[in-house]
């Protein structure tokens, strides 16, 4: 994770117990804040962890009134993608355009459990269909700020699971958010960035090519298994774990293999791809979304995209593009052309345009 000095974002953090009665333990929301003058490249220790730069806890007595002083204001809520969390530049850049419109704007990430230099309170992580954390996050928001228009915004993983629907699989339900909540949905609308949609076919392309394979899934591959190693302990309380089956992640797909499928119950890494990939219930979401796709990604590949159900469905567009790779599409001084999308479309909503 790198730092971005030119998209300063400060956050303060909220730790959520979750109320989920299958998926119990603690997740972390960071609430984007004005800096101040202390809060220039800090960050604070909680218990054994260091938070991450311009991050730092809720005080016991601090409420998130902060948000806003309008009560008709419009928050965002955010879900990084693979190993990531709030301090991501993609997630920055988008944060930072919206924070420009004069506090008008509330935002926020929801962190995966173990991202983020997040405490991990139970011994699984998160995978392509864990909404949970999210879901509570959306109805705190909406039951402590009724009035105020909530929008979902998802990048890469995050846009996967944001998009998905209720499924279950063996004996472990697991709800997806778009398509499962239907016209309750309280999101008025939805961003979707680089999302993989077909989880299986995205796999299998990034492990055919050379750089998919030794850049991209390697790259995943070794960020999911430091996670991994800083959680194991506790990880270990869900799945057999040695030094050696933590070794053997090397790419993505083997932490698929040795920890997303004896964590979440599946007989391969194909069947939870196939499970948990949102290309099937496009036509199951009734929140507009916008799709935002880049036709080069190598992870999220253009082969993976469901053309067809995005054009049958009535509330999504999908804006696919040449190029701008995975969560990219650079331009000049380091600013990426994605958030001008983003960002208009939230802007011109007709809730409160």
């Amino acid at each position: 994770m790198t730092e971005d000095r030119e998209v300063p974002v400060y956050y303060k953090r909220k730790v959520f117990d979750s109320n989920h009665p299958s998926f119990k333990g603690q997740f972390s929301v960071d609430f984007m804040v004005p800096p101040s003058v202390d809060d220039q490249n800090s960050s604070q220790t909680r218990e054994d962890e260091v938070l991450p730069a311009r991050t730092k806890l809720f005080e016991i007595e601090e409420d998130t009134e902060f948000l806003s002083t309008n009560a008709y204001s419009p928050i965002l809520i955010s879900l990084h993608g693979m190993s990531g969390g709030s301090n991501e530049t993609y997630i920055r850049h988008v944060l930072a355009a919206i924070g420009a419109r004069d506090g008008e704007w509330a935002a926020c990430v929801v962190n995966s459990r173990g991202c983020a230099e997040s405490k991990l309170t139970t011994g699984f992580l998160y995978n392509g269909r864990s909404t949970w954390d999210f879901r509570q996050v959306v109805n705190w928001l909406k039951e402590k700020h009724p009035n105020r228009p909530l929008f979902g915004v998802g990048f890469s993983i995050g846009a996967n699971i944001l998009a998905n629907v209720y499924e279950a699989y063996g004996e472990v339900a697991m709800t997806q958010y778009l398509g499962e909540e239907g016209k309750n949905c309280p999101l008025t609308a939805a961003v979707l960035v680089s999302n993989p949609w077909n989880l299986e076919i995205a796999s299998h392309a990034l492990q055919r090519s050379w750089i998919g394979s030794e850049i991209y899934a390697k790259t995943l591959g070794r960020n999911m298994r430091n996670i991994v190693e800083r959680h194991k302990d506790m990880i270990a309380e869900t799945v057999p774990l040695d030094q050696d089956s933590i070794q053997k992640i090397k790419y993505v797909q083997d932490f698929d293999r040795e920890i997303q499928c004896p964590t979440w119950g599946y007989p391969t890494e194909d069947a939870y791809y196939r499970d948990a990939s949102s290309a099937n219930v496009v036509l199951a979401i009734q929140t507009p979304f916008l799709a935002i796709q880049a036709e080069d990604d190598p992870i999220s590949t253009k082969d993976a995209i469901p053309f067809a159900e995005i054009r049958e469905t009535p509330f999504g567009v999908l804006c696919a593009t040449s190029g701008g790779g995975h969560l990219g599409w650079f331009e000049t001084r380091d600013e990426r052309w994605f958030v001008k999308p983003v960002h208009k479309i939230y802007v011109l909503s007709p809730t409160f345009g």
